[in-house]
């Protein structure tokens, strides 16, 4: 899945998204699943849900985590695709 940085990403309104702890927790209610975030999975879901964009945060995990830029990218494409995967949040034109 092509996935572009100028996009934003967002949940649905039919998915309950909580935070519990420290860790992310959602409930798809048309699909009935239920799934969780580890704590990094965490903070990559709410600096990406309150982003602009994409690339905004990007840039700020960049700023927080020692990572090499391109494994980030890689990481947080592979990491969007699997929640619009499972229906847990969509991708919206920015």
């Amino acid at each position: 899945m092509a996935i572009s940085f100028a996009s934003r990403v967002r949940v649905p309104d039919s998915v309950l998204a909580q935070e519990i702890q420290g860790e992310a927790m959602f409930l798809n209610l048309t699909r009935e699943n239920y799934h969780g975030l580890d704590q990094v999975g965490s903070r990559m879901f709410r600096v990406l849900n309150s982003a602009d964009c994409i690339q905004t945060a990007y840039q700020t995990l960049l700023n927080e985590y020692e990572v090499d830029e391109a494994r980030l990218r890689d990481d947080l494409e592979a990491f969007i695709a699997e929640l619009v995967d499972k229906g847990l949040v969509e991708i919206c034109d920015g």
